[in-house]
């Protein structure tokens, strides 16, 4: 979560603490979502957010329960989240004063009516079963003034140099998804990152050709994405085809000075970018993903539809840096097999053949598009024997949870690949991954992280396990682009 926070520290600390006791090892990882929910109410919720409209500390603490309840799923009986607000809004409000009486019920009256509000809210704007915003025209999810299939506004056009007309720091452009040659910029013969906007019929297409990632679904993916058991295959991609969305000018323009800003930082720090192929932007709501903030296929980065109200002020805007350079990760890692190498050796993985996994693990294996295949080992002692294992992101049959609750990491050793193998076998896990992130739901995550706070903090950060940092910045500094890409 941001360093500052709307809601009290004593709400957050007792739910924190109660979401540790209940999940054990996945609390991180629950904790995390519950975040990331929160942020986006907060963001959403019109007249309830940012610093123009503040409002009781009380309405935030609502909020923030209201994300571990849509969190938590089915999982979260009422009289467990009853017993949370009592203790969060009754005993400390008796305590001044007695005020309130914990049996009267017009404090969780205050709650009831938020988390009323905040679905009809987010609901209001939105077309049933369509996943568009009103304003845009039926069947297109296109701006009145935007020219279908273009990705342009009339009268202007993308693919146009910020190296013209004074525009900020070298080596970055704008440009179509075909273009695929890398130039360099005659300043500094720095390569030239280029960047892609779809359009929604664009987007869609870009996003049903990753057939290799859809086809290789499981029914608990389908299950989980879609909150329902037994969800076919033809019931996902019609979900997931309404989720597809189109960026609005300001938010492209917010997204080319996101860019920038990390390109900027990839030349202080001696890294030129390696890849030809534009970075394609794709905007989503995201449930087609469980509700995650951002995911990658090919060259393609897929971003929560208001993934752009981390900009509200200077904390959260790196945030919305932190989480674009994570994603740059994931495509580096896919374009520049001797780049994931050198990463992933920074915690002591290496590379080889995937292994032969189980019908039954592969049933239980969550798909992540980030993770194309499970072909890196690290050495883990499991009841006190080392042994050459990849983490995956594994989860039982689907139960009404929500997924990121249910999933959780879990290991899966060569010589044992029909087993899932729970973190409490483990007795060296952040011993071998590290402690900087709690995000480790596979090495390609972790490390994806471990980038983004580099890249985006440096060494200026309180971190846990500091020589990854250090190792990672040595990498980007040394790295040489002329390597070959996958598949040229």
């Amino acid at each position: 979560m941001k360093k500052k926070h709307l809601f009290s520290r004593k709400t957050a600390r007792v739910l924190h603490d109660y979401v540790l006791k209940r999940y054990g090892d996945r609390g991180p990882a629950v904790w995390k979502a519950t975040a990331l929910r929160y942020n986006k109410l907060v963001r959403e919720a019109r007249g309830h957010g940012g610093r123009k409209d503040p409002h009781d500390r009380q309405t935030y603490d609502c909020i923030l329960l209201y994300a571990f309840y849509r969190v938590a799923g089915k999982d979260l009986a009422r009289e467990d989240l009853e017993g949370l607000a009592h203790e969060i809004f009754m005993v400390p409000l008796r305590q001044l004063a007695r005020l309130f009486d914990a049996r009267q019920q017009r404090n969780l009256d205050l709650m009831v009516s938020i988390i009323s509000w905040l679905e009809e809210d987010q609901d209001k704007d939105r077309k049933p079963g369509t996943g568009q915003d009103k304003g845009r025209q039926p069947g297109t999810g296109l701006d009145k003034d935007r020219q279908p299939g273009t990705g342009e506004d009339k009268g202007s056009q993308l693919g146009t140099d910020l190296d013209k007309g004074g525009q900020p720091e070298e080596g970055f452009a704008e440009g179509p998804a075909q273009e695929a040659s890398q130039d360099t910029d005659q300043k500094t013969g720095r390569p030239v990152m280029r960047l892609h906007f779809t359009d929604q019929e664009e987007a869609i297409d870009l996003f049903f050709a990753n057939r290799t990632y859809l086809d290789g679904h499981n029914q608990n993916d389908y299950d989980y994405r879609m909150n329902k058991k037994g969800t076919t295959k033809e019931e996902y991609e019609a979900f997931a085809r309404d989720q597809i969305l189109e960026f609005s000018d300001q938010e492209i323009g917010l997204l080319v000075e996101g860019m920038q800003r990390i390109k900027n930082r990839f030349n202080r720090l001696g890294f030129s970018w390696p890849i030809q192929d534009p970075v394609v932007f794709i905007k989503t709501t995201m449930r087609e993903e469980g509700d995650a903030a951002a995911y990658t296929h090919k060259n393609q980065i897929y971003l929560y539809e208001n993934y752009c109200g981390y900009l509200d002020d200077e904390e959260t805007r790196y945030e919305f840096d932190r989480i674009l350079t994570h994603e740059l990760f994931h495509l580096l890692t896919r374009y520049r097999p001797d780049f994931r190498r050198l990463m992933y050796d920074v915690i002591g993985f290496s590379v080889g053949p995937e292994p032969a996994f189980s019908q039954e693990v592969k049933n239980h294996i969550i798909s992540n598009p980030d993770v194309e295949r499970y072909d890196c080992y690290g050495f883990f002692t499991i009841n006190g024997h080392p042994r050459e294992c990849t983490i995956v992101f594994a989860a039982p049959d689907y139960n009404g949870e929500a997924m990121f609750t249910a999933a959780g990491p879990a290991l899966v050793a060569l010589d044992e690949p029909d087993r899932l193998i729970p973190l409490e076998e483990v007795e060296d896990f952040y011993d071998v991954i590290g402690k900087n992130t709690d995000y480790m739901i596979g090495a390609e995550e972790c490390l994806a992280d471990n980038f983004s706070y580099a890249v985006t903090f440096g060494k200026d950060y309180d971190y846990k396990t500091p020589e990854i940092i250090d190792r990672i910045l040595d990498i980007l500094c040394h790295y040489s682009s002329e390597g070959r890409e996958a598949g040229s």
